[in-house]
């Protein structure tokens, strides 16, 4: 190797001693506040439900929540060695499967309490467009209640935060996993000539034309009466053409499930979009919508904001996955994904205008500081924030009373900016004064104040 590559190597890996991995990373500005506050939101309002907050551990033995993880999730997660066992740990790559294994083993100690919510990271390496591989969630999982009213719980939960977050006309895309798997079972037998995978690459991408043509070719198309095949591939044609309101699929949905193979076919479903008639509109039917996992068992929803590709919440029905941990219980329940919850919400909007206050101020002595931070606590009671600068000279300028308005563009959301001396400053805080000094008085007055954006805050 050359004495220039090596250098090359060298500096590159200098380079790379201070970057923070793709995909994680340190959250500055309104972000953390933003996501604790979404997160507190929501689980208040879980608890309102009567769902009880647990805390996940951060890594667990691999062996032991291998059962309930999804191969393909298992090759995007970290694992790590057990220093003092030598086992291998996995990072929580799913928070609902960990649930189901710490639930399994409560079950088995007589807790009986089924209703829990959490807020918590997830690890793993999704390689979309963005790379994400630390993931925030906020959700709720629900044992116990195999009924549609189990599911229509959960539903409206999810429903019930979104509103709780003011994020306005959501759609909640709802679906089925067992009935989707009854469909592609038929389309199979239709046609045996395609790979099962090319089928449901065909089905989960909506191509109705390719999957009509494939069933009509099919060399056991006569499995199926003609008048029951001709309703069959014509209502399969309608639903992959058309994601629709609830209320308007019963007839044609009772009309496909009558195709498929009776001792196959899962009611609950059905029993689930009958009960519609005065459920939110938010709600439309998708049958080819592509699960997230494995573990779904019965209905599954994603919940989208206007305009956007990537659901911000999702959740569903997977009575299988507690069997894989030896609890035989059915359960169902949804998360909200924190990372794409943006700040358009209005809890965004009142994180990013909410105003600062900042206090230039110059201690007398080491007292002066004490007392300054006894009494600060006073000042940002039901006011905005307030951040307090303890400057020795300005740049550029050694008068303070003369402030340069460009030394302050380095701090976002202030509104305005007071300087006063120490024991002035305790004055002021002791007095509990709010009064402002107008921009016009700005030029005469002993305490100035530096206006951002031309208006002034009031915390008073």
């Amino acid at each position: 190797m050359s004495k220039n590559s090596q250098k090359s190597q060298n500096s590159s890996r200098l380079e790379k001693r201070g970057l923070t991995p793709k995909g994680v990373g340190p959250l500055f500005s309104g972000n953390p506040t933003f996501r604790r506050k979404v997160a507190g939101e929501l689980l208040d309002l879980f608890k309102q439900r009567g769902y009880r907050e647990i805390a996940l551990p951060a890594f667990e033995y691999l062996d032991a929540l291998r059962p309930g993880i999804d191969p393909a999730l298992l090759e995007k997660a970290y694992t790590i060695q057990d220093r003092t066992s030598g086992h291998v740990l996995i990072l929580r790559p799913d928070a609902t499967a960990q649930i189901a294994r710490l639930l399994a083993h409560a079950i088995d100690s007589g807790f009986d309490d089924l209703r829990f919510s959490y807020s918590t990271t997830v690890f793993r390496h999704e390689d979309h467009h963005v790379l994400e591989r630390e993931l925030f969630q906020a959700g709720v999982e629900y044992w116990g209640n195999a009924s549609v009213w189990g599911d229509w719980e959960v539903i409206h939960l999810c429903l019930q935060g979104a509103r709780k977050l003011a994020i306005w006309d959501p759609t909640l895309v709802l679906s089925h996993q067992g009935l989707q798997t009854s469909i592609l079972d038929l389309i199979a037998s239709l046609a045996p000539e395609v790979s099962r995978q090319e089928l449901s690459r065909l089905f989960y991408a909506h191509d109705s034309g390719s999957l009509t043509k494939a069933i009509q070719e099919g060399s056991s198309k006569n499995i199926l009466p003609s008048g029951k095949l001709k309703i069959f591939t014509e209502t399969l044609a309608f639903f992959l053409r058309n994601v629709i309101c609830l209320p308007e699929t019963i007839s044609s949905l009772e009309s496909l499930i009558s195709c498929l193979p009776q001792d196959q076919v899962d009611e609950s479903f059905l029993s689930l979009v009958k009960e519609w008639t005065y459920g939110p509109s938010e709600i439309v039917l998708d049958l080819a919508l592509a699960p997230v996992g494995p573990y779904y068992s019965g209905m599954f929803f994603h919940l989208y904001t206007p305009g956007s590709t990537r659901e911000i919440a999702s959740g569903g029905r997977y009575d299988k996955l507690p069997a894989l941990f030896g609890a035989n219980i059915p359960a169902t329940g949804f998360a909200f994904h924190l990372n794409r919850i943006d700040d358009s919400t209005s809890i965004g909007k009142e994180i990013r205008d909410q105003e600062e206050i900042h206090f230039l101020v110059q201690p007398e002595d080491s007292g002066s500081y004490h007392l300054i931070e006894k009494l600060i606590s006073g000042l940002t009671q039901n006011r905005p924030p307030v951040r307090i600068l303890y400057p020795q000279d300005f740049p550029g300028n050694k008068d303070l009373k003369l402030l340069e308005p460009s030394y302050f563009e380095r701090f976002p959301n202030v509104s305005e900016v007071i300087f006063k001396k120490g024991d002035d400053f305790i004055s002021f805080l002791k007095n509990g004064s709010s009064h402002r000094i107008s921009q016009a008085e700005h030029s005469s007055s002993e305490d100035p104040i530096l206006h951002r954006q031309g208006h002034p805050s009031n915390p008073s």
